[in-house]
């Protein structure tokens, strides 16, 4: 890596009035200033672009024609970038101002590496946690193994990777729903399987409640319909690339989470079609933990009582799941279609 890195800075907004300024301005007062930010908005409805104008001489607006969701806007990014990283960013999120600068310095340490990310700071309803803790300092080293032991995360924020490799790997696949950042970071990992990961929060994700709507896709997401598909593609890729052993581990930790996931909300037809298909990735202890959770359909009732008492401790980061599963009861959701 040179002296001073040309990094873009590639920030998808939609919808992002209120936020917008805060996301640009984290990116524009690095400490290590950026080659550009580039700002792409996709179809917003309300007065995104009109906000962007008073930063307009000092990033590269692009407008799109059609609404693609996120991982389309960063793909204009991608090709309109002049850079030979890309760091990506939010337009409701922001950086710390030395993010890029200590993660140019540990690329340069380590110039083997083709990519890395951060720890980040998640902030909902007055509280904050980070994704990683298990760890301090920097560590590099198999992506799906570091992964699988959590000691490392790959948010989207906090991500820098070199332009080469999305010649290899190909850009984000908007048609992977919901997915498509795992999508793309697991298909480099295939190819580039040295990650970098610096566990110090240097992003911020600032989450709210969302819409109904968003609540709705969110809860019925749960039985699977759009992560297995991913799942299933993943699994091709890594027998082709001849990395089926470094995935397989990492892959049924996917499975398994999900799969507690369906037994706190009780999508017991979702549960029984993934063990039927995905047994084979998981250890022989799993499958049995697994299977006394659907002979004992009592434990979907204990976990949400667990999982009460550990917020009131202030165990649990997060309410999603007690909000998914009154949202499911309360609208009469079976999350049993297949996608």
């Amino acid at each position: 890596m040179s002296e001073k890195p040309k990094i873009s800075v590639i920030i998808p907004a939609y919808n992002n009035a209120e936020t917008i300024s805060r996301a640009v301005k984290s990116a524009l007062n690095q400490t290590l200033e950026p080659l550009e930010v580039i700002v792409v908005d996709d179809c917003s409805t309300d007065n995104t672009s009109e906000v962007l104008k008073s930063t307009e001489d000092r990033i590269r607006f692009i407008q799109r024609q059609h609404n693609g969701g996120p991982g389309a806007a960063r793909n204009d990014g991608i090709n309109a970038m002049k850079g030979e990283w890309a760091s990506f960013l939010d337009g409701d999120d922001e950086w710390y101002t030395e993010k890029l600068e200590i993660q140019a310095r540990f690329l340069k340490r380590n110039p083997e590496l083709l990519w890395c990310g951060t720890n980040y700071i998640i902030k909902k309803d007055g509280r904050e946690r980070t994704p990683v803790r298990k760890i301090a300092g920097e560590l590099k080293g198999e992506y799906f193994s570091l992964m699988n032991k959590g000691l490392i995360s790959s948010s989207t924020i906090t991500i820098m990777i070199k332009a080469d490799v999305f010649e290899v790997c190909g850009l984000f696949k908007p048609e992977v729903y919901r997915n498509e950042d795992r999508d793309l970071y697991w298909r480099i990992a295939m190819d580039f399987p040295e990650y970098g990961f610096i566990n110090k929060p240097l992003s911020v994700q600032h989450m709210g409640r969302g819409s109904e709507e968003a609540m709705a896709k969110r809860a019925a997401a749960k039985d699977g319909r759009y992560l297995f598909p991913l799942i299933d593609s993943s699994l091709e890729n890594a027998r082709l690339k001849g990395r089926f052993e470094d995935f397989k581990p990492f892959a049924g930790k996917i499975v398994r989470n999900a799969m507690l996931s369906m037994v706190f909300l009780e999508l017991w037809e979702s549960f029984r079609k993934a063990e039927e298909k995905y047994s084979h990735l998981l250890p022989f202890y799993e499958r049995a933990a697994l299977s006394v959770c659907r002979i004992f359909p009592f434990c979907s009732p204990a976990m949400r009582a667990a999982y009460r008492v550990l917020r009131v401790a202030g165990l649990a980061g997060s309410d999603r799941f007690l909000d998914y599963w009154k949202f499911i009861k309360a609208n009469g959701l079976s999350g049993e279609e297949e996608g």
